[in-house]
């Protein structure tokens, strides 16, 4: 029984998460990062709409020598006949990368 109601809790709790952003493609010449975020019934995805930008894009274009990253042009939801789906976030890197 124990052993049953922790199974039912994990199943609780996954239902909860969110899913993690991370990169689909980029390029360091034009200096862009696209992020990508897959959903289903138990996992969604969450963007606070910060300028920003997310981890990581952040991440990637400081990888590439940049400061950081910045939204731009918004957001794609690319949903599938089966509930599940993937959004697509495109962001501009920021700094010089030649410094």
């Amino acid at each position: 029984m124990r052993s049953f109601n922790i199974l039912v809790i994990s199943i609780l709790i996954s239902g909860c998460a969110t899913s993690n952003y991370f990169v689909a493609t980029g390029s360091r010449a034009d200096g862009t990062v696209e992020v990508a975020c897959n959903y289903d019934m138990f996992n969604i995805c969450k963007h606070d709409g910060s300028p920003n930008g997310s981890s990581a894009a952040g991440q990637a274009c400081r990888s590439w020598g940049y400061d950081g990253a910045r939204s731009f042009g918004g957001y794609t939801n690319q949903p599938r006949y089966d509930g599940t789906g993937q959004v697509r976030i495109l962001y501009q890197c920021y700094g010089d990368p030649e410094k």
